[in-house]
């Protein structure tokens, strides 16, 4: 990565690099299990409370997660590692 740009990573990315089960990164986010099984799977149009509550769970910026990406209308990031 060059200056000034950021890691984009799924959100099952994130929580995998973060060691986090679906349980471990609902219960940190205050959030039910079934929340983060259908974020990942894009099921779910995420609230802006759920985006801030998950990202702050993974530490990352919002804009660091491909799903929440789409949300906030930014692009996506081609060079996005979906870590599966």
């Amino acid at each position: 990565m060059g200056d000034g740009e950021i890691e984009v990573l799924s959100l099952r990315g994130w929580r995998r690099r973060r060691l986090h089960t679906i349980r471990s990164l609902a219960v940190t986010a205050q959030a039910a299990p079934r929340t983060i099984v259908e974020l990942e799977g894009g099921r779910r149009e995420p609230r802006v409370g759920t985006i801030r509550a998950v990202s702050a769970a993974l530490g990352v910026a919002p804009e660091q997660v491909m799903e929440f990406r789409r949300v906030m209308n930014l692009p996506a990031d081609e060079e996005a590692i979906d870590d599966r």
